[in-house]
Formats: structure tokens, C-alpha cells, sequence
């Protein structure tokens, strides 16, 4: 009987130090990845804004070959994450830095956010990757 109380004292105690780690996750997360490629930002906007280009660069498709998406915009809409991509001119190049920023007001919120932001990291090198490789192809062609 004492080993069932130690190990259901064990379970609470972990428990109870995940829940502080939870907890201490920050209520607005930020994530920003950057690459520079060597094209003019109009090139660069022109692969962006295109839906049927969308696809060939975001990891998402890759993640996931057979998902179809839809882009919905909404006016005025407060959303509680924000995600843009920032276009610098460097010389012939142009800096290009993917931005994320999101709200994380509950337990459930900041509990995902663990998982979610090593993903997102990646995630965002890899489409970043993709787009420099794609853009740079078709200012070479």
C-alpha cells in the first residue's frame, strides 16, 4: 500500500511541475526567421501573393501533400495570432523575414505552444528554404 501512495504522490508531484512549466510559458509568443535571397523584392512579392506558388514553398504542403487549402481574409478581424512576411532590399538581395505572433491566455493555449514553437522554427526554415531555392531559380532563368 505505501508504494501506490508513493507512486500516486510521485505522479502529482510531476504533475504538478508540468503545470508550473505551463504556466510560465509567455502569454504573447513571437517567432522570427530569416534568409536572404538573391533577387529583387518584386520577384520575391510576386511568389509570395501567388496562391498556385503557395504550395511549392509552404511547409505545410510538404508536411502534408494531399491537404488542400483555402485562403480566407478577413476585414478588421482580431485573431489571436498574426503571422507576415517582411521584405528588406540588401544591396541586389533582399532580406526576407518570416514573422509569427500569437496570444497565449489559456492553460491549453500555452500548453500546445510547448510542442508548437520548435515545429514553428522549423517549419519556417523550411518554407524559407523553399522560397529562396524557388525565387532564385526564376531570377536565373
Amino acid at each position: 500500500m505505501n508504494n501506490v501512495k508513493s507512486i500516486g504522490a510521485g505522479a502529482l508531484i510531476v504533475l504538478l511541475i508540468l503545470s508550473v512549466i505551463v504556466l510560465m510559458q509567455p502569454a504573447k509568443v513571437h517567432v522570427e526567421k530569416s534568409i536572404v535571397i538573391q533577387a529583387k523584392p518584386e520577384l520575391i512579392k510576386a511568389e509570395i501573393e501567388s496562391f498556385q506558388s503557395f504550395n511549392a514553398w509552404s511547409p505545410w504542403s510538404k508536411a502534408s501533400p494531399e491537404t488542400r487549402f483555402t485562403i480566407v481574409v478577413f476585414e478588421g478581424f482580431d485573431g489571436t495570432f498574426y503571422s507576415d512576411l517582411k521584405m528588406e532590399p540588401e544591396g541586389d538581395s533582399t532580406k526576407v523575414t518570416w514573422i509569427y505572433d500569437g496570444n497565449n491566455h489559456s492553460f491549453k493555449e500555452k500548453a500546445m505552444w510547448i510542442m508548437r514553437k520548435g515545429d514553428l522554427n522549423d517549419q519556417y526554415d523550411v518554407g524559407l528554404k523553399a522560397l529562396k531555392d524557388i525565387v532564385e531559380r526564376k531570377a536565373t532563368q
